[in-house]
Formats: C-alpha cells, structure tokens, sequence
C-alpha cells in the first residue's frame, strides 16, 4: 500500500489543473495499473518493446479518442514517457498517433 500512495502522490503532482476530482481518481488508478504492468514487462522480459497510442495535440487526441472507443489509458507522449520513468521501464517503445 505504501508504494501505491507514493506513486498516486507523484502523479497527483502530475495532473492537469482542468479535470475534477472524480477524473483525477480515474486516472490515478489508470496509471497505477499500467505502472504494475510494465514493472512486470520489466521483470519477466529479457528484450523489451512497447507500442502505445498517444497524441501531441488536439487534433491528435480528438482522433485518437474516436478510435480508441474502449480504452482505458489516453494520454499525450510527455505522460507515457513519465509513466515509463516513475515505473522504472527501461525497453524501447513506440508511439502510434493518429
């Protein structure tokens, strides 16, 4: 639990300002998910590579939000990067924009 509490903590920091509270939970449990599942890509794999959806601006997330209908975890390249480093990633990955 203490590990969860530190890393909502440093992605509380990370939030835009614009979202209420009921979507910063969301999201907050969204990156605590995908963190566990790369710390575990981390630990079982020998040659790591990611590919992930993102978007670098508005009309890039408008698109990718049409696309991606069923998706849990949309969000721009400077917020994959910070989840791959608070994680502790270290494979390659990839960005798919739309």
């Amino acid at each position: 639990m203490k590990l969860a509490s530190k890393i909502f903590e440093k992605l509380s920091k990370f939030f835009y300002h614009g979202f209420n509270s009921e979507k910063k939970i969301e999201d907050a449990y969204n990156y605590l998910k995908k963190s566990n599942q790369l710390k575990t890509i981390e630990k079982i794999s020998r040659s790591k590579f990611i590919c992930v959806e993102s978007y670098r601006n508005n009309k890039e997330q408008f698109n990718l939000q049409c696309w991606a209908l069923t998706a849990e975890t949309i969000i721009d390249t400077r917020s994959w990067k910070y989840l791959f480093e608070i994680s502790g990633y270290s494979g390659d990955f990839e960005f798919i924009f739309f």
